[in-house]
Formats: structure tokens, sequence, C-alpha cells
């Protein structure tokens, strides 16, 4: 987003997102959105996080409480999405323009980019934020689209149809946000052939079939409606395109490429492990506890710590530990650790993390995580 400068702070036990206009921006958002200003500040609108404005002299921070809370681009790095996901997140997105509605906001100015939409760990509730701006947020929708399709199940061929449908229409010149409302599920078209095929052969009436076509492309609870057919060879060109590998015919897309398979032994099962596109391997990286607890081997990056099952690399279930609480990571062969928007924070040689800050890790380092405390030997 252009003439905003964006930031965040931890402050005690909480963690903000911040946004600061350029100067060429704020007398507009003085001025011209002065309206819009005042409605986010003064009203708790479904599906968006309250900002807290602060004005001090000249200057305005929209600040955004985002504790505990994880970007959607951070959801993408630790799961693949499937279709319902996909379909449940475009119904957030709907519900969020509609909710708008009531209070005469626009819907070109909800923030689509991943790092500012907020989920929880389930993937179920999301969290978006309006900023009122002079450009429109058509780019953001096709970035968006464009991200979800580079992290989903890449042998969900329904799913990949689906989204290729999506982006297909966001290319066109007079696209906008309400018009996901018009977008059709291509990944249900050959059901509905079937049940066209079924209803013809019953004689029903036609209103009958009017309403069975209804329900087959009604699939965002009332939010999808319309058909466009798709041509077979389009659709193939698409996946031969963007998947190297997929062929014709496949019941379901096939990427040739190693099969990656992960052997783990009876004595090393004892947390839940996300398995990665990294192979797992014994990296000789120990956090060695200093205080009675299990130590932790990081055997592979990206490595997450915290409490939430099934996604953390490491599941570190005490008193104070977020669900995501801090992550290991490697750039150009250095070791780095993240604090991940905890809610009490990681204290790296008694330093307490920054939110977003990244801290270059040594051997010997000390690490605590809500009392916990850990050495890393390399």
């Amino acid at each position: 987003m252009k003439d905003l400068k964006v930031s965040y702070q931890r402050n005690l036990k909480s963690n903000w997102l911040i946004f600061e206009p350029e100067e060429s921006f704020l007398s507009e958002l003085s001025n011209k959105y002065a309206f819009e200003m005042g409605m986010i500040e003064h009203n708790n609108i479904k599906g968006f996080l309250r900002p807290d404005i602060k004005r001090v002299n000249s200057k305005v921070n929209i600040c955004y409480d985002i504790s505990s809370l994880q970007p959607l681009s951070r959801v993408f790095e630790v799961r693949a999405l499937g279709i319902e996901e996909i379909k449940s997140f475009i119904i957030e997105i709907m519900s969020a323009t509609k909710a708008l509605e009531e209070f005469l906001l626009e819907a070109s100015s909800i923030v689509l980019d991943p790092e500012y939409i907020f989920s929880d760990l389930d993937f179920k509730r999301f969290s978006f934020i309006y900023i009122p701006r002079n450009e429109d947020n058509r780019e953001e929708i096709k970035s968006l689209l464009e991200s979800i399709l580079n992290n989903i199940n890449k042998e969900d061929k329904d799913c990949l149809i689906m989204l290729y449908g999506m982006l297909k229409e966001c290319r066109r010149r007079d696209f906008t946000i309400n018009d996901l409302e018009y977008i059709p599920d291509y990944s249900l078209q050959k059901d509905m052939v079937n049940c066209e095929e079924e209803i013809i052969e019953s004689n029903a009436d036609e209103s009958v079939l009017n309403d069975k076509k209804k329900k087959q492309f009604n699939i965002f609870g009332g939010i999808f409606k319309g058909n466009k057919q798709k041509e077979q060879n389009d659709e193939e060109e698409f996946l031969e395109k963007v998947f190297k590998g997929y062929e014709p015919g496949v019941k379901s897309a096939c990427l040739n490429e190693e099969r990656r398979v992960f052997e783990i032994k009876d004595e090393e099962i004892s947390n839940t492990v996300l398995l990665t596109d990294k192979r797992i391997k014994n990296s000789g990286r120990i956090l060695r506890s200093t205080n009675g607890m299990e130590d932790i081997e990081i055997g592979y990056l990206p490595f997450i710590i915290g409490k939430q099952d099934r996604i953390c690399d490491y599941v570190l279930d005490a008193e104070g530990v977020s669900r995501l609480h801090l992550q290991f990571f490697e750039k150009e062969n250095t070791l780095y650790v993240r604090d991940l928007n905890s809610r009490n924070g990681t204290y790296i040689n008694g330093k307490k993390l920054e939110n977003e800050e990244n801290m270059e890790m040594n051997n010997g380092d000390n690490i605590n995580i809500c009392g916990i405390n850990y050495r890393l030997e390399i």
C-alpha cells in the first residue's frame, strides 16, 4: 500500500501493527476520508479489526492489536489449503464486504494483502483491515488469489480449476471485489451435468431444474451465483503450463517430482512433526534445557515451537506459551529466530524480541520461553 509506512511494536503483552500515513496522504485522511476514519474508529464492524487511532500533533497512527493472530502469509508457510478452506475464506471476504454496507463504507478499501489479513490457526476466523485510500484493491485481489494458488494441495484438481476460474475473472478490466459474488465454481460443473441429466430423465419441470442449478452453484451459502461453461482444453492448457508434469485425462493433477518419504525412528516420535518441503536431517542444532525440561532438537528448518498440535514442529505445552510462539529459520546459511506475535514474548540473552524482529542465533545463546530456559548448541 502506497502512502503508508508499516511498522510493528510490542507493548507490554500486546503486539501492534501500525500504519503511519505519509504527509501527502495525511491531509486526505483528515478531510476527504474523515467520515470513513470515524466509522472504523468508533464502530465494531463484523470481520474487521477495530483500530486505535493515535493523533499526536500533526501525526496520525492507525494501530491494530494483532496479539496471538497470525497473518495469512504465515499460515501459508505451515499448511496447504484445501478446497473447503478456500471456499470458507471467500465467504468471509464476501461477509466482510456486506458488513461494510451498513456503515456506508466502500469494499474497495478492504486490505487484501496476505500480510495484513489475520487468522486463527484453525483457519475458521478471519480479521480484515479497512484503510481508506486513493487506490482500489483490484490488484490485491489478483495477488491474493495467486498466493492461494501457490499454497494449495497441488493434487487437488478441483481446487486448481476453481482458483483458475476466479483468477481468469479477476483479469477483467472492470472487475471489483463485489464481483467475487458472481464467480462460478468450475469444480462442480461435472456434477451439474449429471444433475441435469437426472432431472431431464425424471421429466422435472423447468422450475425444479432451476432450483437444482441454484443449489449446485450456490456453493458459498448464497453468495456465489451464475454459471459459465469452461472448455476442457483451456483447463488442461492452464494445468500443463502452471504445474509441469500434469497429464490430461488423469483424475488428479500430479507433479513429476521426487516422492519424499520421511522415516522416523520409534524413539524419535515424541512430539508432533510438521512435514515441510525441507528434508528432515540431523542438523546438530539442539536447545538444551537448563531447568529440567526436555531438550528440543531442531532437525530441520523452518522450525516452529508453540502449543498448537499438528501445526508446530515442537509442542511446548506450558503455561503462557502461545499456540505459535517462535520460529527458527535459515537465511544465507545463518540461523535466525523470530517471535510469532506471542502474547508473553521470547527472550534471547535477556533481551525481549520485538514483534516481527529477526535475531541471529549463535552457539551458546540463551532462549527463554515463558520462564523455560534453553541454551542453543550448534
